[in-house]
């Protein structure tokens, strides 16, 4: 289980241009810092979970990384709640 993002919507563990984290633990929340994303820059971020089965996904959620300098944070979608 992590999450998983990049510049198009509904990135995926199997795609090259995508890049993903993922949590050690498999009980209780988790969560996520991103560093190094490029200013004025949409992103799609989707958490996934994997078992024998396969993996599965969350919904796509899309942010927007402000034009300013470092860590001056992002605008997030209107129905994601942070």
């Amino acid at each position: 289980r992590g999450f998983v993002w990049g510049k198009y919507e509904n990135p995926t563990l199997d795609n090259s241009s995508a890049s993903a984290y993922t949590e050690s633990s498999f009980l209780g929340k988790y969560d996520l810092t991103i560093e190094g994303l490029d200013p004025a820059t949409t992103y799609f971020i989707r958490a996934y979970a994997t078992n024998p089965t396969g993996t599965s996904y969350g919904k796509s959620i899309k942010i927007r990384t402000k034009d300013g300098g470092k860590n001056e944070g992002v605008e997030k979608d209107d129905d994601f709640e942070w």
